[in-house]
């Protein structure tokens, strides 16, 4: 099969000078996986972070390449199983499904990938290839974000980074669910937002939106870090009532995966993790660390697929070594309003 692969870890931020074409070995799966002949995919920021052993500042997730065991990055997908493991009962060859592959197997960023039984579902009614590829990852995430903030109807809800990958999805979601949204993002991007149900739109760039807040005190229910970072997280709790919650997916350190740390500085930003979410129990509002180790199909399909919420996908891009480069580098420029695609 052909695949885009890595024989060793790039620095960090340099995962586009290290993929190259390959026909490598199709991967045979174990007894409770499959393998899917992949037809899409996508490219998520994580997706770069993992290859270059940054994720999370470090966190070792993916195996290390080698010249003999390259590494196919990727995390969304969706194709047709085309073999099953001697243990699957409930999905068999030819069900077009999409899903996550685990962290320790090869990624899909080629003609075939295998993965686990149960981080896959049969694709939606009447959903694109593009739509289902960038449901899984996405949707795994706002299910998590969903879980910590408990009910949203009828509360305030602001959203920081609405016009990304995330944003552009919970925003609607937030609004289904009977939410009030407000939407943090540049000014450009106003339009997109407001299409996709935020009621107040804050442009980051005239001024902070805890400055633009100031006035009105604690006036949301619940924040939404899509951002990260200590300013995010500083002026995020400041505006959200003390009953309220706090969720970010990111942490204290923004774009934390674009820079390795050492040790002590892992350890010091879990402590602060680990502190806020301790502390907030007791003074409010309740700090939480949203991120998912699987998707929970059930709470995908009632909170994104039944409302009928589609993915926002910025562009699609060709299987090949060097529009797939680019489209890294986009991603890794934090300009995507949306999803990148990689269609095979």
């Amino acid at each position: 099969m052909r695949a885009l692969c890595i024989r060793r870890r790039p620095s960090v931020g340099n995962l586009r000078e290290e993929l190259e074409m390959q026909e490598l070995p199709l991967p045979e799966p174990a007894k409770k996986e499959i393998r899917v002949k992949v037809q899409a995919s996508t490219i998520n920021v994580d997706d770069q972070h993992m290859a270059e052993g940054s994720m999370f500042g470090g966190f070792p997730v993916a195996p290390r390449p080698t010249s003999t065991r390259p590494w196919i990055p990727g995390t969304d997908l969706i194709g047709v199983i085309d073999c099953v493991g001697s243990s699957v009962r409930d999905l068999h060859e030819g069900d077009f499904v999409c899903g996550i592959r685990p962290p320790k197997l090869p990624g899909p960023w080629a003609e075939y990938c295998v993965t686990r039984v149960d981080f896959v579902s049969k694709v939606p009614d009447g959903w694109s290839t593009e739509e289902a590829a960038a449901l899984p990852v996405s949707g795994a995430v706002i299910c998590s974000i969903l879980s910590a903030m408990g009910p949203v109807d009828g509360r305030r809800c602001l959203v920081v980074g609405a016009s990304g990958s995330l944003g552009t999805m919970i925003v609607p979601v937030l609004k289904s669910g009977g939410a009030t949204v407000w939407a943090v993002c540049s000014g450009k991007n106003r339009a997109l937002v407001e299409r996709l149900g935020a009621e107040r739109v804050l442009d980051y760039k005239e001024a902070s939106f805890g400055s633009q807040l100031a006035s009105e005190g604690r006036c949301v229910d619940a924040t939404v870090d899509l951002l990260g970072g200590r300013e995010a997280q500083r002026e995020g709790l400041a505006v959200t009532r003390k009953e309220g919650s706090f969720v970010t997916v990111v942490g204290p350190e923004q774009h934390v995966g674009e820079r390795r740390l050492n040790v002590f500085q892992l350890v010091g930003m879990v402590g602060r993790i680990s502190w806020n979410m301790l502390s907030s129990r007791f003074a409010g509002p309740k700090y939480h660390f949203a991120g998912p180790l699987a998707p929970d199909w059930d709470a995908i399909h009632k909170s994104i697929v039944k409302p009928n919420i589609r993915p926002v996908i910025d562009r699609v891009v060709d299987f090949g070594e060097e529009s797939v480069r680019e489209a890294v580098g986009y991603v890794a420029s934090h300009r995507a309003r949306g999803k990148v695609v990689i269609k095979m």
